[in-house]
């Protein structure tokens, strides 16, 4: 099989070239040469249907290698009828500006140039970034990985392809790279320090490997064993990956997952489901480390109601069986006490109900309809709905403890209840979070609670009996207006 034959089956297999355009980045080292004269010759046999650029980065470390570099692959360029984009940086500046080595700011630059310029182009085609990264690198990166401590998912880095970066040459030793550069006369640039032991990855390719390589007992060439190994924790990776999904999908309510059905997992299932949870919170899971998803695990097995810092001041909140992360601790708890059934404002709200009100506070929609109900069997409750007699002449308010502080003071009592409590601890019962328990609304009267949308009133009917009797003590005309809040539907 030729080099051409792997790289197309590889590509195939893990469906790298299914796009319109290749963005092939290309320093004019060996590595990055062989990949823009592989996918060239693919194209040519019509197993790559994509349109293929080029893009340089010159960092400016080695003015004078830099600017050879740059030429040598502008005139490849040209040879091959590529289009080329060349982006210049002063990489020594830059790295110590942001206190970074040369090599990861070099990295970062990169990339970066490569996102820019697929932006550039993209107008609305599929757009995928091509790098040179080969069996080598991976099995470098591997054992460096191994060595770290690191679990599964560095175990099987570089991955072929990951959001818009393939790379074609994962299944190719970098002998066979060269060989072909030479076969074909193609003169190619040469880094230097890549011979020296000057970093890790250096030290692991120039040393450790080659006295692995050399070392007695061993039958096989350990870079192209390591690749196999790698293959088979890929999909080992992959099936774990998939059902760490399907727990995530169970999971998953609203904007945060529910305890006791998470807690029923696997660790490696559950950390996983954290992950997706950050990443799906906050859009990125740069800034989330094993530390933290340890730490958030344990507290949501343990059981109890918690809050953690993570990174960057956002929170891990943990509350009556229900997980989130947030940027906002409060709002949070807002979202969390809306999730339990109550009405919940940011703002203070102190609303006089008149005929025909509509009016939205805060996140919510707030309707007092004149809907007069002369038929007794109309009266029915549900969570948000309430009943008084239309000759009632008391100012009624729609309110909550934001702007009436003093209302948590007063006390309440469910329709048909003998006791009453103060709804200071009421809310305290129900569990609703500290943090929000000035955010629910109800209805007042005077020094009178009325109703606690969610929980229940305090005047009214709780049977078909006391509401006819209700009717009679409460209403000379026996007709009703319906005080009816409709909120927002939270999602589920």
């Amino acid at each position: 099989m030729t080099i051409f034959d792997k790289a197309a089956e590889y590509g195939n297999k893990h469906d790298l070239f299914n796009c319109d355009v290749i963005i092939i980045g290309c320093s004019g080292g060996p590595d990055s040469l062989a990949l823009t004269e592989i996918l060239s010759e693919l194209k040519d046999t019509g197993v790559i249907n994509a349109e293929l650029r080029l893009v340089h980065v010159n960092h400016n470390l080695r003015p004078d290698d830099c600017m050879a570099d740059q030429k040598l692959v502008e005139d490849y360029a040209r040879s091959k009828h590529l289009p080329l984009k060349v982006f210049s940086f002063d990489v020594a500046a830059l790295a110590k500006e942001n206190r970074l080595s040369e090599e990861t700011q070099g990295r970062k630059l990169r990339y970066q140039a490569f996102s820019e310029y697929k932006d550039e182009i993209a107008e609305e085609r599929c757009v995928r970034i091509a790098t040179a990264h080969h069996m080598d690198d991976l099995a470098e990166t591997m054992l460096m990985n191994l060595f770290r401590g690191s679990g599964l998912k560095g175990l099987i880095a570089p991955r072929p392809y990951a959001g818009d970066i393939i790379r074609p040459l994962l299944c190719l030793r970098k002998a066979e790279l060269i060989s072909l550069l030479d076969q074909r006369g193609i003169a190619y640039a040469r880094d230097f320090t890549n011979e020296l032991s000057c970093c890790t990855r250096n030290v692991w390719r120039n040393e450790i490997i080659p006295k692995i390589a050399q070392s007695r007992g061993l039958s096989d060439d350990p870079i192209r064993s390591l690749y196999k190994a790698n293959m088979l924790l890929e999909e080992d990776s992959d099936f774990i990956e998939k059902e760490a999904d399907k727990a995530y999908e169970a999971c998953r309510s609203g904007r945060g997952i529910r305890a006791e059905l998470y807690a029923s997992y696997h660790k490696s299932i559950r950390t996983r489901v954290l992950r997706r949870l950050w990443l799906d919170t906050f859009g990125h899971l740069t800034d989330l480390e094993l530390v933290n998803t340890e730490e958030c695990d344990s507290r949501i097995t343990g059981g109890g109601n918690t809050v953690l810092d993570m990174p960057f001041n956002r929170k891990f909140i943990t509350h009556e069986g229900y997980v989130l992360f947030a940027a906002d601790e409060d709002e949070a708890y807002r979202y969390i006490t809306g999730r339990m059934g109550y009405l919940v404002s940011e703002e203070p709200v102190s609303l006089d109900i008149t005929d025909g009100l509509r009016a939205d506070i805060g996140d919510l929609t707030v309707t007092a309809a004149a809907v007069i109900v002369e038929n007794g069997d109309e009266l029915e409750y549900n969570n948000y709905s309430w009943f008084y007699p239309l000759n009632n002449k008391e100012k009624i308010t729609i309110a909550n403890a934001l702007a009436q502080e003093d209302d948590l003071k007063l006390s309440f009592a469910k329709a048909g209840s003998s006791g009453s409590k103060k709804i200071s601890r009421i809310f305290t019962d129900l569990k609703i979070p500290k943090a929000s328990r000035k955010n629910v609304l109800y209805v007042r009267s005077g020094d009178r609670i009325l109703w606690i949308p969610g929980f229940g009133h305090s005047e009214g009917f709780t049977s078909a009996k006391s509401r006819d009797r209700y009717k009679e003590q409460a209403c000379e005309t026996g007709s009703f207006i319906r005080l009816e809040i409709e909120r927002r539907i939270l999602d589920d």
